[in-house]
């Protein structure tokens, strides 16, 4: 990475959770090491201001020269984490520009881990797909569409 180059950091935060204060710990250890290395490090909760837009900010996160990804068990099965990831693998590139931290909670290396994803977002299809099924008035289901749709990509 260039000196002084923005690297922006994809993680699951804001849980008290044993598992939260852990992933909380590695992200502090890489911001840390980030910032001491005079990298531009761009996080959320410091870029994104009062009445910004967050779907902005993931579009430029995923456009991002470097993005450090710190994945989780609950980064997995984050519906704004994935969004991010989905921006992401839009660019390729993506050895040159992602680099990925994988906990220990995260079950990507075996089949019956890999299932137990793709069943947590068809089971959030399926709600969403309820929900839709059981309104009157589906002219007023936009933002679910778009929201299962997001869930369709991310499955």
């Amino acid at each position: 990475m260039k000196q002084n180059a923005e690297v922006y950091i994809s993680y699951a935060w804001g849980d008290k959770t044993k598992k939260g204060r852990q992933r909380q710990v590695v992200f502090d250890d890489v911001f840390k090491v980030l910032g001491d290395s005079k990298l531009d490090v761009i996080v959320d909760f410091e870029a994104i201001k009062y009445k910004d837009s967050i779907s902005k900010f993931m579009a430029k996160l995923g456009t991002a020269s470097y993005v450090v990804i710190i994945v989780s068990d609950k980064y997995l099965k984050s519906k704004s984490c994935m969004f991010e990831v989905t921006q992401i693998l839009q660019r390729k590139e993506l050895h040159k520009r992602v680099y990925p931290l994988i906990l220990g909670d995260v079950d990507i290396y075996s089949s019956s881990g890999i299932k137990s994803y793709l069943e947590y977002w068809q089971t959030q299809i399926n709600v969403l797909e309820e929900q839709i099924n059981s309104m009157e008035n589906k002219s007023y289901a936009r933002p679910i569409y778009e929201e299962l749709d997001l869930f369709h990509e991310i499955r």
